[in-house]
């Protein structure tokens, strides 16, 4: 190895070293890449290992943060813990940033860890993505940060419950399919920017509302993954009465004027005792070692990556109403497949049996339109009766594009086995015909050699017959084509590519 490759390699291996020295310093450090929505698991244990080696092995509190953008998440977790999160109107934070903040000595026995790890992420919903990606981008950051947490503080800007609502629903739904993953989340509300004192009190029954809609939604999810809950708070515990803030502003007046308002940074406190006494209201409630929570990090992100289907949908909601719909979808897919089989089955023995000498497409295209047409008259009376129309129209164009896709497909299919039956049954009539002319002709040429060798003995007349069989036989070989050796890696190659070359905008087929 070369001087400068040996200086090369000792300087990577230095840096997580590098890392553990920043997070013990209280410089946060990147947790999820932002622009590539990526969790780098070799640079982020390499970290944490070096980590144990400098603090040791120590037990550690994980609190996060999830919201929308611009709802001031940074600004409270500085506030709370005397962090340097940026902080600013728009995308200020791209992806998850981790920071470490060391528990006094004098409390670490009563709080029974001795670190809490800080998790700030960048706002949902941001006009900033893509909205083609938005969507998944958020539901995997949310659930990825929820399930590592053992606290999410969910932050609102104002009294909705709106934005985050959905997204909760997600990450439920994604926990009940990541069966392999163990984990304990839980949550706390933070209504941002509320002046009104009594907003606790006015904001209950929708607060019931929202534990009503939540715990509907668990129960939808558990349904259809077969997982065993009847309310949100089995997944994520939460308690609506205790753990909902309403925060006053943080500045009192013009915010480019005025001074901080002494009731934000109450209510702060308030939040922040109750966030680090979690042992006194969470069930279960233990605390992972640094390595522990490790393992955890790599067992959430490996589950994640495992997960293509429900982060693609808003809530829970549109993940049951798809799922029913793909069901009917495939009973009319069948539907149309059977008209198809039966329909290649009826003209194979019409072409075989020589009652059809040639078949029209227009004709097999007609036999088509018929259970097309009924197909056609269900899915219409299905998205009409189904019980939420606002959320199944969405997919409406997409199922009639499948459909369409597969009757096209099976017609394509059709004609093409009718061309090879025809052509199959062309060339059993041409060798029957060529048999009986061969046969017809050994005949005639036995007849002859038998009456010339009427007065020959039994051993010359099997001689001379076997010299005419010998001979017809090579003169029909020598007609014969001769076989070839088949390329099977190329035609199977061939085959994909015309299949595909016919699919080329299969992944229109399925958009949510």
């Amino acid at each position: 190895m070369s001087p400068d490759m040996a200086d090369e390699k000792q300087y990577l291996t230095a840096l997580p070293g590098i890392g553990a020295e920043m997070l013990i310093a209280g410089y946060p450090l990147e947790l999820m890449d932002g622009d590539a929505s990526y969790v780098p698991l070799g640079w982020i244990e390499a970290v944490l290992d070096k980590l144990i080696h400098k603090v040791g092995d120590k037990q550690i509190f994980v609190l996060s943060i999830l919201g929308v953008q611009s709802s001031g998440k940074s600004t409270l977790l500085n506030t709370m813990f005397g962090l340097h999160f940026p902080v600013s109107a728009g995308r200020c934070t791209r992806g998850a940033f981790m920071q470490l903040v060391t528990v006094d000595q004098k409390i670490r026995d009563e709080l029974q860890y001795d670190f809490v790890l800080i998790v700030d992420t960048e706002g949902l919903r941001s006009p900033e993505i893509n909205n083609a990606t938005a969507l998944a981008h958020d539901n995997e950051l949310a659930t990825f940060i929820v399930g590592i947490a053992d606290a999410t503080l969910i932050n609102i800007m104002g009294e909705s419950l709106l934005d985050m609502q959905d997204i909760l629903q997600i990450c439920v739904q994604a926990f009940m399919r990541m069966k392999r993953v163990s984990i304990t989340p839980s949550c706390l509300f933070v209504h941002q920017n509320v002046a009104e004192p009594s907003a606790s009190e006015d904001n209950i029954t929708g607060r019931m509302r929202l534990q009503e809609t939540l715990d509907e939604m668990a129960r939808i999810a558990a349904s259809e993954e077969g997982f065993d809950a009847t309310s949100f708070n089995d997944i994520i515990q939460f308690d609506i009465r205790k753990h909902v803030y309403f925060f006053k502003n943080l500045f009192e007046g013009n915010p480019s004027t005025a001074l901080p308002n002494p009731s934000y940074s109450e209510n702060v406190q308030e939040l922040k005792s109750t966030i680090l006494g979690i042992r006194e209201w969470k069930s279960d409630c233990r605390f992972a070692s640094i390595s522990e929570m490790k393992l955890r990090i790599v067992a959430m992100w490996n589950a994640l990556l495992g997960e293509n289907f429900v982060f693609s949908f808003r809530n829970s909601l549109e993940v049951m109403v798809y799922k029913r719909l793909e069901v009917n979808c495939g009973n009319w897919t069948w539907q149309l497949r059977k008209c198809g089989l039966d329909l290649q089955r009826t003209l194979r023995h019409q072409i075989m049996s020589d009652q059809v000498q040639a078949v029209d497409s227009s004709s097999i295209k007609k036999s088509f339109e018929q259970q097309a047409k009924a197909i056609s008259e269900e899915t219409e009376e299905y998205f009409k009766k189904e019980k939420y129309p606002h959320i199944l129209n969405q997919w409406k164009n997409n199922i009639d594009f499948r459909l369409q896709t597969v009757k096209e497909e099976l017609i394509e299919d059709t004609q093409r086995r009718c061309k090879k039956w025809i052509a199959q049954r062309k060339s059993r009539s041409g060798l029957d015909q060529k048999k009986s002319q061969y046969l017809a002709e050994l005949l005639a040429k036995s007849r002859c050699l038998a009456s010339n060798l009427i007065s020959e003995c039994d051993e010359t007349m099997d001689k001379e017959f076997e010299k005419l069989w010998v001979e017809l036989m090579t003169r029909v070989a020598s007609k014969t084509p001769a076989e070839k050796d088949v390329n099977i890696d190329a035609a199977v190659e061939k085959i994909f590519c015309e299949t595909f070359k016919t699919k080329a905008n299969s992944k229109q087929m399925k958009k949510v």
